[in-house]
């Protein structure tokens, strides 16, 4: 895993960070002592537990602050850092670490109030966001059955990201896609989509939904009322 920042372990929270908000197939979460249990719709999901869907996993979290992240088939992720205050529109964080698979995210107030509060992090990039609903899908090196290049992609829907790579960054903005090889020091521009956007999953059409979207809205309003 590269290192771009000096992001310790932040100490466990105990407040909750999201719910499971659709769940279909296999699907596991791990706590931080290695506990593992069987997700499923309303469990509640907590900084430093790591989310992991199996081949026919589909997998929908709905953040505190209205943020939404959908999950790929064969996908892990650990929500290393998660923090947000109600009575604060400029206090929260998110750190991701995407171990492999793909997950869409529509970010909430967190990266709205203060974008480089969001983090999304990979073997081989480091990923920033503006106001954003993009997705990134992690290709490890030892992964047979891949159809693309090992290393990391993103394609955004809206707003724009920055794509970190060890030594150098690009930005990609809607409707582009990118790509971090294993080896690469700087990420590069796609000319076409690759053959894994071209297919979403079920999952990722339910979060570009109008229901999704209704769920997140109110869930913002709720978050901001006095």
């Amino acid at each position: 895993m590269i290192g771009f920042i000096g992001v310790g372990k932040p100490a466990r929270s105990a407040e909750t960070a999201g719910h499971v908000l659709w769940q279909h197939g296999a699907a596991m979460i791990i706590d931080v002592n290695g506990a593992a249990r069987k997700a499923a719709i309303n469990d509640p999901i907590e900084e430093g537990e790591t989310i992991r869907t199996g081949a026919d996993g589909l997998l929908q979290i709905r953040f505190i602050d209205g943020g939404l992240l959908s999950f790929r088939t064969d996908t892990e992720l650990q929500l290393e850092r998660y923090s947000f205050y109600a009575g604060s529109r400029e206090e929260g964080a998110i750190f991701m670490r995407l171990v492999r698979g793909g997950v869409r995210s529509v970010t909430g107030l967190i990266a709205k109030t203060n974008p480089d509060a969001y983090m999304l992090e990979t073997p081989t990039t480091l990923l920033g966001v503006r106001g954003t609903d993009h997705e990134t899908y992690y290709v490890p090196p030892d992964l047979l059955s891949a159809t693309v290049s090992p290393g990391t992609y993103e394609l955004v829907h809206a707003g724009a990201t920055v794509m970190q790579g060890s030594t150098q960054a690009i930005e990609i903005e809607a409707g582009q896609a990118g790509f971090a090889g294993i080896a690469a020091s700087r990420p590069e521009s796609l000319p076409t989509l690759p053959n894994i956007y071209q297919a979403p999953a079920a999952a990722f059409a339910f979060i570009a939904s109008p229901e999704s979207k209704r769920i997140a809205r109110q869930r913002i309003t709720a978050v901001l009322a006095p």
